[in-house]
């Protein structure tokens, strides 16, 4: 391929702008890497150049992908028409088989190669069928050595392998199998099949394809896409894009002196990081701890007649002898902040329920402080997961993780012509594993995404900057960059534009737009919060702590349980010493417990 790329630049440099015409009488993948070549090679013409490729060399696929090939006017002939019936009830179930046990299979095309292949076995059966259809006298000769009741029937006569003067013995019925071929007529995959009386096959139908040059934008993200406006609001002409391109080509017109529209930049502002220390759990923790101490004062104070001696005092010197409820909800919440804050308190529970919910808060907020004091410390002093993966030769030392390049690419075309020694090596592993190659950007990332972390993709440094700002931001860039290549502004050869361009470019650089227009479309517009993505890594999750949680709830609910049962039994013993009845009772005790009313004495209830 070299020799011909060799040709062509000689060529070049005889005659530049004359039209040439190249045959390229080749097999396609080596035709394909030479027009691929050519496009990529900036010595050599493009809009000059007609490629006429000889054989069926267009039956075979042309991924639309490589848009190499639409670059360049190509001229080749193709014999299977995909429009025929019997082609596509063919190519239906050619679609539909395993490409794993039948080579090639799986696909929406078929090689000029197979087809004729395909139809070769239809003809000889077609052959076959009529030559046992006629019933031909078939002889059936007597094998020595074998009895008459055991001879076969209806078989041709032996053959005899073992031949003299190098003479090979015909079959008996060659002659007329070759006669059937000659006069077989069938609907093949590749048209009309017939013969002539030389056995040459005639009014078959040769389809002439040309590929011409594809000038239609190529849509990608950041540099083209089209714009996301309201369905009632109609876009035409050059309003229907935007991207990185589209604002420079602005700019570059704007410097130029042709009058075009400028964009506008916004101004981003960073997020600061004062709340530092309450990155040791969620903000859903944080509600959940919030609740769960506003929640246990109520319950953990419980029945107040079974309560401290210091909470429920005794007025000895009334002349009404009662007992009082210290433990009121102010009181409770602050026994449940002095607890959560392991300060103590003044007061505590007496009753079995209050101990109980009190004991598994204390147990709650034990777990809870160690588990965030430990948290906070890991934060602060954690260094950042490094990969094991930080250049290409970690990569090409390892086996583990495989790695790729989009199929017909730039990446994928430096490997391939590389001679360092390095690249070399890595060519060679990807060469002999096809399927670490993809056809576009979006399978390779996705096969990335899907792979957890057995495959890597070796792609250009912009749109891999770009896609780590993607949602769902789970990618990222490993190691140096592999080469350094610059982007630029394709003119004609001789165009008077190309030094006013190349000034309007400088002067980009030097005002610093260029910068700008990178950060607009690459990381202004970032779906990525990195900050908050680093503090995820950190916090403790809901699954780190639910145990703690789950104790506390059934804490809560046993206490809820033995408070009741208090509450009903103490209720009814002051009920019988007071001689009132149990709602009465009940009533008072509630009263008690709220802090709003006093005990029963001599069996007056005492407010």
């Amino acid at each position: 391929m070299s020799d011909a790329i060799d040709f062509l630049r000689n060529l070049e440099e005889l005659n530049r702008w004359s039209y040439k015409y190249i045959v390229l009488d080749c097999p396609t993948d080596m035709a394909k890497d030479i027009v691929v070549s050519h496009v990529r090679d900036i010595a050599l013409g493009k809009r000059t150049y007609h490629y006429l490729l000889s054989g069926l060399i267009m039956d075979d696929r042309w991924e639309s992908e490589v848009i190499e090939y639409g670059a360049i006017n190509i001229t080749g002939f193709r014999i299977v028409d995909a429009s025929r019936r019997p082609v596509k009830d063919f190519l239906d179930s050619w679609r539909r088989l395993d490409p794993m046990t039948l080579p090639g299979a799986g696909r929406d095309s078929i090689s000029a190669q197979a087809a004729l292949m395909y139809d070769a076995v239809l003809v000889l059966v077609e052959a076959l069928n009529k030559f046992l259809k006629k019933k031909i006298d078939r002889s059936n000769p007597k094998r020595p050595g074998v009895q008459s009741s055991m001879q076969p029937t209806n078989v041709s006569k032996p053959l005899d392998c073992n031949t003299n003067n190098g003479w090979v013995t015909p079959w008996e019925h060659g002659d007329k199998i070759s006669k059937f071929l000659r006069k077989a007529e069938i609907e093949g995959l590749t048209g009309q099949i017939r013969f002539n009386n030389d056995s040459r096959r005639h009014n078959y139908t040769l389809h002439v394809v040309e590929m011409t040059v594809n000038s239609a934008m190529v849509k990608e993200e950041p540099y083209i896409m089209l714009k996301k406006t309201d369905p009632e609001k109609v876009l035409i002409g050059n309003d229907q894009y935007e991207g990185y391109c589209k604002d420079l080509a602005d700019l570059i017109t704007a410097e130029l002196g042709i009058k075009s529209k400028r964009f506008g930049s916004a101004l981003f502002f960073p997020t600061s990081e004062s709340l530092l220390f309450s990155s040791s759990f969620s903000p859903y923790e944080w509600r959940l701890i919030q609740l769960s101490s506003g929640g246990d004062p109520s319950l953990g104070r419980g029945d107040p007649s079974l309560q401290h001696p210091h909470q429920n005092q005794t007025s000895l010197h009334s002349p009404n002898p009662c007992m009082a409820n210290d433990f009121s909800i102010l009181n409770s919440m602050w026994f449940s902040l002095g607890a959560f804050m392991q300060q103590g308190c003044d007061i505590s529970p007496r009753s079995m329920s209050g101990r109980i919910v009190g004991s598994v808060w204390w147990f709650f907020t034990l777990i809870l402080i160690s588990s965030y004091t430990a948290n906070l410390a890991a934060f602060l002093t954690v260094e950042r997961m490094v990969s094991p993966i930080n250049s290409p030769e970690d990569l090409a030392a390892q086996t583990e993780v495989e790695y790729g390049t989009l199929q017909y690419g730039s990446t994928w075309d430096f490997f391939r012509k590389s001679q360092i020694s390095l690249y070399s090596k890595m060519w060679e592993y990807m060469n002999t594993r096809n399927h670490v190659f993809v056809k576009t950007y979006d399978e390779g990332i996705k096969k990335v995404r899907a792979s957890k972390g057995k495959y890597a993709l070796l792609i250009e440094s912009p749109k891999n900057d770009y896609i780590n700002e993607r949602e769902p931001c789970d990618t990222m860039k490993v190691g140096r960059n592999l080469d350094t290549k610059g982007f630029g502004i394709a003119t004609p050869i001789g165009s008077p534009l190309r030094d006013k361009i190349n000034l309007a470019v400088l002067s980009l650089i030097e005002t610093g737009e260029l910068g700008k227009l990178m950060n607009k479309w690459w990381f202004d517009r970032t779906e990525c919060r990195h900050g908050d993505k680093q503090d995820a890594r950190n916090e403790l999750s809901l699954s780190n702590v639910a145990g703690i949680f789950y104790i506390l709830i059934g804490g809560l609910l046993l206490a809820l349980a033995v408070a009741l049962v208090e509450f009903c039994y103490k209720s009814h013993t002051e009920a019988t010493r007071a001689k009132i009845s149990l709602s009465d009772a009940m009533k008072a005790k509630a009263r008690l417990t709220i802090g709003g009313g006093r005990d029963f004495d001599n069996g007056r209830v005492i407010y």
